[in-house]
């Protein structure tokens, strides 16, 4: 998932330090969000040295081996290993959430849920919470806020124009006026430039020169009771204090700063909101995840999603959806992006094509008639020598003297 501006700033880099890189992924899965699939180009064009790992090994069970290892080549086929184990179901937008909260119920060991779009994660996550609360597996709730994230382009922040009072900015970069990880309430707009409050109440001024530096949040309120799974959305690397972004955790508890305390032993700080409930989550956040049983709910994904989604579990897969036609040649549309090269070739191929389908049809007899006509022109030069070949040749010749 590196985007090719990435990839250009990581090589130089390591041309810098005269360093070695070794990547490590799969073309066939996800792509960066920013533009260009800088990995699979590099691997297409031969550009670096490539080894191949030819093996499944997240899967146990061989019909479920057998499907991700079909899925890989040909979606189609795949899918209909997919049907033929069982696991693929048709079920309506209004009775999904309730279906998918059914068979995370029934599920066997660690169970994940992927989602193509927010809504239904939401969705599915609040009909999962219920079964759970009814059944006495979750403790005591507590309100808290947390930071969803409004994911920004770098355009978008330094326009500001685009935000509100309330919105939160976090720094992954450290500035003059903001350490890394700090966070700042929007107070008001005066121009070009933004007014922000720190936690502690220290005013800044900030321009769009420090729109890279940082991300946009909206507040939200989020119960969270012991026994919740939550996704983190954030890397934190600060002392104690752990965590990678895509990350699942179970809460033990909540204690009375605001921290939430992790079955692992873990804290979660007080001032650290950027988590959300990790019942279910899209596939890119699931890319990298194993577990033991792997739901699919949703009605359209392209072929690199649903390859990432379905490929997440060890032992089971089931997938909801409301068509299962719509969902199986919605998974056949690749998301790769050709690159300046690809893009060339393909034209040429596509001028080339235009060429030969306007050329006028030629059948054998007028072939024929052909040859013979420029056979009989040229009887003259064979019988009395070049000066009386055809008046065109005698030209050719001339011009080549």
């Amino acid at each position: 998932m590196v985007s090719g501006r990435q990839m250009q700033e990581l090589l130089r880099l390591a041309q810098r330090f005269d360093a070695r890189i070794i990547f490590t992924g799969d073309t066939k899965q996800l792509q960066s969000v920013e533009a260009c699939d800088s990995l699979r180009i590099l691997v297409k064009e031969k550009a670096i040295a490539s080894k191949g790992l030819r093996k499944v090994q997240r899967q146990e069970t061989k019909e479920y081996k057998d499907a991700i290892r079909a899925l890989r080549i040909n979606p189609e086929n795949g899918f209909h290993r997919l049907e033929k184990m069982d696991a693929v179901h048709q079920s309506d937008l209004f009775d999904r959430p309730d279906e998918v909260a059914k068979a995370y119920k029934a599920a066997k060991g660690s169970v994940l849920v992927v989602c193509p779009t927010h809504e239904e994660i939401r969705r599915v996550t609040r009909a999962i919470r219920a079964d759970l609360i009814a059944d006495d597996k979750l403790g005591p709730e507590t309100k808290l806020n947390r930071l969803e994230p409004l994911n920004w382009t770098d355009a978008e922040k330094r326009d500001v124009r685009n935000f509100e009072p309330g919105h939160v900015l976090v720094f992954h970069k450290g500035t003059k006026d903001a350490h890394k990880y700090e966070s700042f309430s929007v107070q008001s707009q005066e121009g070009q430039l933004l007014k922000v409050r720190s936690a502690q109440g220290r005013d800044v001024i900030l321009t769009k020169k420090q729109a890279k530096c940082f991300s946009v949040f909206a507040q939200r309120d989020i119960g969270v009771a012991p026994g919740d799974w939550l996704s983190i959305q954030a890397n934190l690397k600060d002392g104690p204090y752990q965590f990678t972004n895509g990350e699942r955790v179970k809460v033990a508890s909540v204690n009375e700063q605001g921290g939430v305390v992790l079955e692992d032993k873990r804290t979660i700080p007080h001032n650290f909101r950027q988590f959300t409930h990790g019942y279910a989550v899209t596939a890119h956040k699931s890319q990298g995840q194993t577990v033991d049983e792997v739901i699919i709910s949703g009605d359209k994904m392209s072929r690199e999603l649903f390859y990432v989604a379905a490929s997440r579990g060890r032992q089971k897969i089931t997938v909801f959806t409301g068509s299962v036609e719509k969902l199986r040649e919605a998974i056949e549309v690749s998301g790769q992006r050709m690159s300046v090269l690809e893009l060339l070739r393909k034209s040429a191929r596509t001028v080339e094509r235009t060429r030969t389908a306007e050329r006028p049809p030629r059948d054998v007899m007028e072939v024929i008639g052909r040859m013979m006509q420029k056979a009989w022109e040229n009887v003259p030069r064979v019988l009395f020598g070049p000066e009386y070949a055809p008046k065109r040749d005698r030209e050719g010749m001339e011009m080549g003297r």
